[in-house]
């Protein structure tokens, strides 16, 4: 949201808030220097003096994304919130910074692979993407903390979170995002999304750690596959997802799953599609194949595209 002298001294809790409305700029709220936002919430330093919003719902987060998605590598972020004034625990735990990944596919505990439908953007909770930063409190304000990144921030996505009692509270911000490569960026920060059987997460995995065959800007990923048992007869159950790392639309040639024996001869073949004719750049397809009385000698199983040289540029 870009702020103006026009704009009326009364805001709602959801706005950059302007305190007892002085000078507002277009970075947000002007405050002496030593000061913080009284209205609780997650701020950046835009500018000396100045802090802008970060936190909202998800309308207000859609109006504002072109202010928030150009902050510079060296802001600093101020958290206020009443619960951090009786935090007992580590400040580190309770607000943290992450770099966002892009989400390849959702998969469940049964081997389900889902394409994504929707944004693809997610903030993993884990080592990988958590950025270093050192939490402190603010002298005088007991319920407001500082949060400072160890080193200036890359270009791309980011999200803090604060979590210092109750319901976890997060921001997304953006450093220079319109200038950033966006499909290098996801490819840089690519994971998979693995879900329980209700649908509830239960965690990410870098894409760069699962086994991806494939050719040219075509790549096929496995779930090890399963066998069930459906009224006695046994079914050997192969899925997976065709990913498009090219820059181009790219058409889907078909697919050829093999079975292999313990000294990696071939025992059975067929061919078949996926569940899509083709791909725009980084987009996935699934598929499931079954096959009922698999080979007792079966040990392995292949997927590859039956004919590469099909799988042309458009």
């Amino acid at each position: 949201m870009v702020l103006s002298s026009r704009m009326p001294c009364v805001v709602s809790l959801l706005s950059l808030i302007v305190a007892g409305c002085g000078s507002v700029s277009v970075s947000g709220i002007s405050l002496g220097d030593n000061a913080v936002p009284d209205e609780p919430g997650i701020y950046a330093t835009a500018a000396e003096g100045e802090f802008m919003r970060l936190d909202g719902d998800r309308e207000w987060e859609v109006d504002t994304w072109a202010a928030r998605s150009t902050l510079k590598g060296d802001t600093q972020f101020v958290i206020t919130d009443p619960a951090l004034s009786g935090l007992t625990g580590s400040l580190d735990e309770a607000v943290r910074l992450y770099r966002v990944a892009w989400v390849r596919s959702r998969i469940a505990r049964n081997g389900d692979i889902t394409p994504i439908s929707g944004s693809r953007w997610s903030t993993p909770e884990s080592e990988p993407f958590r950025v270093a930063a050192d939490v402190y409190r603010v002298a005088g304000r007991e319920d407001a903390v500082r949060m400072v990144p160890e080193t200036a921030l890359g270009d791309g996505l980011y999200s803090i979170r604060q979590d210092a009692g109750g319901t976890p509270t997060y921001a997304r911000l953006g450093v220079n995002w319109a200038a950033v490569d966006h499909d290098r960026y996801a490819s840089g920060n690519c994971v998979d999304q693995y879900l329980d059987e209700t649908g509830v997460q239960l965690g990410f995995r870098l894409c760069e750690e699962q086994p991806l065959l494939g050719t040219g800007g075509l790549h096929v990923y496995l779930v090890p596959p399963r066998v069930e048992t459906v009224d006695t007869i046994e079914r050997l159950i192969v899925q997976g997802i065709v990913v498009n790392t090219s820059e181009r639309d790219t058409k889907i040639p078909p697919l050829t799953a093999s079975i292999h024996g313990a000294d990696g001869a071939v025992i059975k073949e067929w061919t078949f599609k996926a569940n899509a004719a083709d791909l725009k750049p980084h987009d996935s397809a699934a598929f499931e194949i079954g096959l009922n009385d698999p080979p007792p000698a079966t040990k392995t199983v292949r997927v590859e595209f039956s004919t590469p040289e099909t799988a042309a540029l458009r």
